[in-house]
C-alpha cells in the first residue's frame, strides 16, 4: 500500500501544555492535548461536548514560564472516545499573532507556512 494521503492543510505539532476549556455549562481544567495547529487543537478527554459547542479555550506554554496565557474561542468539530477536536474561531490579529509564535515555540525547528494559512482563512475572519 502506498503512503497515506491526509486531507490537513496545517502541520500539527506536539503540545506539551495543559489546557483549560470553558463551556457554558461546565468547565475543564489543566486538560491534556495532543497536538495545536493555526487553527485548532485536538484536547483528550470531555467527549461528552457536541459538535458545535462553542467554548473559551486558555493554554499557555508549560516550557516558557514567562509566555503570557493566551485565550481563543472555539467549536467542537469532532468527538470521538479519545477526546475533542476544536476549531479556533473569531482571532484579531494579534491573537492569531500570538497562536503563531506559541505554535513555532512548540513546534521548535519546524518550520510553518504563514501565508498558507492566510490564504485558507474565511473571508470574515481575513477581513478583521
Amino acid at each position: 500500500m502506498a503512503g497515506k494521503t491526509t486531507k490537513r492543510k496545517h502541520p500539527r505539532v506536539t503540545f506539551t501544555g495543559k489546557v483549560d476549556l470553558l463551556f457554558p455549562d461546565i468547565e475543564y481544567l489543566n486538560c491534556e492535548a495532543l497536538n495545536i495547529s493555526l487553527i485548532g487543537i485536538l484536547v483528550l478527554g470531555c467527549q461528552e461536548q457536541e459538535d458545535g459547542t462553542q467554548c473559551d479555550i486558555e493554554f499557555h506554554d508549560s516550557s516558557n514560564e514567562s509566555s503570557r496565557r493566551l485565550c481563543i474561542k472555539g467549536e467542537v468539530v469532532r468527538s470521538n472516545e479519545d477526546g475533542i477536536a476544536l476549531l479556533f474561531r473569531n482571532m484579531n490579529v494579534r491573537t492569531f499573532t500570538d497562536l503563531e509564535e506559541f505554535v513555532k515555540n512548540q513546534a521548535g525547528d519546524t518550520y510553518l507556512d504563514t501565508d498558507e494559512f492566510l490564504d485558507a482563512l474565511p473571508a470574515e475572519m481575513s477581513a478583521l
